[in-house]
């Protein structure tokens, strides 16, 4: 039973955290540059959580741990003007979550956010942070290197990986790695350096440094159950290597970072000055034939199947990319099947995705501006994807079918 006091001071605590929270957002956005407004933002939930689980909001509280960790991510991450606008919307989109269940406690009602939310929350989290691009590799900040040095629990090791001869997307592969072995500790260095492995600018093998709470068991463990790596092997590094390792790389690593990714905060290139969804590292080739929209009109447009949402949290072969790439994915492959299944959060929008080398690609935004091009939805008088692909579902053959089909439905 949670007393009134504890309730009175919930509310006045959580409410205080939320104002300061949008504060610093508000700063954040006017000042992209400057990473303070994320630490601010850090320690607001970071007292969010505890105050949530005292009082058995434990689904809130496990959200504000997934926002540590994304926070963390963040300062190294908003690399562009479209990347600060979509951090800036979903803080915004995670606060006026958090707001309604406080304003459900000013109530005295306890009502937790359900699984399904959170799961669909956190996803937007990992759609943020895996932007196709390989951005997992972060210096120890330099306050905490000491304390994480010296820390008895944590392990350190030299990782050396070797990709199979047949892989034909490396970015690819080594997104999963990255992705797999930052779950459970922190990858600070690479050999060749990160500028040049996030390009995947690589022939088949490298090294990473590592740090985790986990033994090398679980670690080789986790690498095993990767597809395309051919040989791999976790060395044990002592305290003395590593932190020489740390000291000798770590500000060559800031400088090469910096110089990398400060051109995109200045300006946007052109592509998304446009509106297109691009990557801002260079591609990996896929084919020397690059074929365009214009090469294709002739070709089957692909055939659309509906599905059951699926486990984006869970499922380790599932892959966010952005629209664009996926497009190219279809092109390429002359691919005749596209599948969709609708958003938990918002059901009249839809994910699209494709199965290809052992993993499930899906769009990671809702601009389908170039799907809709490719797709001919003006033939059927729609003016937005979304619309077409609710259409489809309804097995609708044109807009005005549609709404007609919509008007009879009482359910939709």
């Amino acid at each position: 039973m949670i007393s009134e006091d504890e309730f009175k001071m919930f509310i006045a605590e959580s409410e205080a955290l939320l104002y300061r929270g949008e504060e610093q957002v508000l700063k954040f956005e006017e000042n992209p540059k400057d990473s303070e407004p994320i630490q601010e933002l850090y320690y607001s939930f970071y007292s969010l959580k505890g105050y949530s689980s005292n009082i058995g909001l434990d689904n809130v509280s496990k959200l504000c741990h997934r926002i540590e960790s994304f926070l963390e991510k963040a300062k190294h991450s908003i690399t562009s003007i479209k990347r600060t606008n979509e951090f800036i919307n979903l803080m915004f989109e995670i606060l006026d979550v958090l707001r309604s269940v406080v304003d459900n406690v000013k109530k005295r009602e306890i009502k937790d956010i359900d699984s399904l939310l959170l799961n669909d929350l956190k996803r937007s989290f990992d759609n943020f942070e895996s932007e196709f691009e390989i951005t997992f590799i972060y210096p120890i900040p330099s306050e905490k290197a000491d304390e994480i040095i010296t820390d008895e629990n944590n392990h350190f090791y030299k990782i050396f990986i070797k990709l199979v001869s047949t892989c034909k997307f490396k970015k690819v592969r080594l997104f999963v790695i990255f992705r797999a072995l930052n779950q459970i500790g922190h990858v600070c260095w690479s050999n060749p350096v990160p500028a040049l492995l996030e390009k995947a600018d690589f022939e088949l093998d490298f090294e990473i440094y590592f740090i985790s709470k986990e033994e090398r068991e679980e670690i080789n463990h986790i690498l095993e159950e990767i597809l395309e790596i051919e040989s791999k092997n976790v060395s044990i590094v002592n305290q003395t290597e590593f932190k020489d390792v740390y000291i000798n790389y770590n500000l060559k690593w800031q400088e090469e970072h910096k110089v990398f990714k400060s051109s995109e905060l200045v300006q946007e290139s052109p592509s998304e000055i446009s509106g297109e969804t691009t990557n801002s590292i260079e591609r990996e080739k896929i084919s020397e034939k690059k074929p365009l929209i214009d090469e294709i009109k002739g070709k089957k447009i692909p055939k659309i199947i509906f599905t059951n949402s699926i486990d984006f949290v869970n499922n380790k072969s599932i892959i966010f990319v952005p629209n664009a790439h996926l497009l190219e994915f279809i092109k390429h492959d002359n691919i005749n099947v596209i599948f969709s299944c609708s958003k938990r959060l918002t059901r009249k929008k839809f994910y699209l995705y494709i199965v290809k080398e052992g993993f499930t690609f899906v769009s990671e935004n809702d601009d389908f501006q170039s799907f809709e091009k490719f797709f001919e939805i003006e033939k059927g008088n729609f003016t937005n994807f979304n619309d077409y692909l609710e259409a489809i579902r309804y097995g609708a053959e044109n807009l005005e079918h549609f709404l007609s089909l919509k008007e009879k439905d009482s359910n939709y």
